[in-house]
C-alpha cells in the first residue's frame, strides 16, 4: 500500500508539473532535456524533465495533495491502468521521457469520449485542425480521436515532433498542449 502511495504522490507532482508547464514556461528558460535510462515501471521513477521551483507548481501541488485531490487522482490513474504500460513502451521505444505517459490523464482523465470546450477529443485531446500529419481520420462513421491506439501513436509523432523542433520537452509538452 505504501509504494502505491508513492507512486500516486510522485504522478500527481508530474501531473501537477505538467498541468501548469504552458503557463510558466518561456523560450529563455528552457533547456534541452535527454531521455532517462530505461526503468521497469514498477520501480523506483526518475524523472527526465526537470520541475522547475514556482509558486504556481506548489499551490497546485498543495490542492493535488489533499485528501480530495489524491481521491481524485486514485479514480483518473485507476481508469488509465489498462492504457499505460503500451504508452510507456511506446515511449521508451521512441526514446522519449516515460512520465509523458501521465499526459493523458491531463488532457481527458483517460476518458477515450472526452470533448474540451474547444473541440478536442479523446484520450489525447486532438483538434481537428491538428491531426492532418497523424493518420487520423474523423468523418460521419468514425474518429480515430478516440481510438486509443491510433491516438497515441499520433500523440507519440506530435511530441517527439515538438520536441524535434524545440529541443526542449518543456516547450514540447506546451506546443502539444496548444495544439
Amino acid at each position: 500500500m505504501k509504494r502505491k502511495s508513492n507512486q500516486l504522490k510522485k504522478c500527481t507532482l508530474l501531473l501537477v508539473y505538467l498541468t501548469t508547464l504552458s503557463i510558466i514556461v518561456s523560450a529563455e528558460d528552457a533547456q534541452p532535456q535527454c531521455p532517462p535510462p530505461i526503468q521497469d515501471i514498477g520501480g523506483d521513477f526518475v524523472y527526465s524533465i526537470n520541475i522547475p521551483d514556482d509558486p504556481l507548481i506548489e499551490h497546485y501541488i498543495s490542492e493535488y495533495t489533499t485528501d480530495s485531490g489524491q481521491r481524485t487522482m486514485a479514480v483518473i490513474l485507476d481508469r488509465g491502468s489498462p492504457y499505460l504500460g503500451f504508452i510507456y513502451n511506446r515511449l521508451i521505444e521512441a526514446g522519449m521521457p516515460p512520465e509523458l505517459m501521465y499526459l493523458p490523464a491531463i488532457e481527458s482523465g483517460f476518458r477515450a469520449w472526452a470533448v474540451s470546450s474547444s473541440g478536442a477529443a479523446g484520450f489525447w485531446q486532438f483538434m481537428m485542425n491538428s491531426i492532418g500529419p497523424y493518420d487520423i481520420e474523423v468523418d460521419e462513421w468514425r474518429d480515430d480521436r478516440r481510438d486509443f491506439w491510433r491516438a497515441t501513436e499520433a500523440a507519440v509523432h506530435k511530441l517527439q515532433f515538438n520536441y524535434e523542433r524545440t529541443g526542449s520537452w518543456p516547450l514540447a509538452i506546451a506546443a502539444y498542449n496548444c495544439g
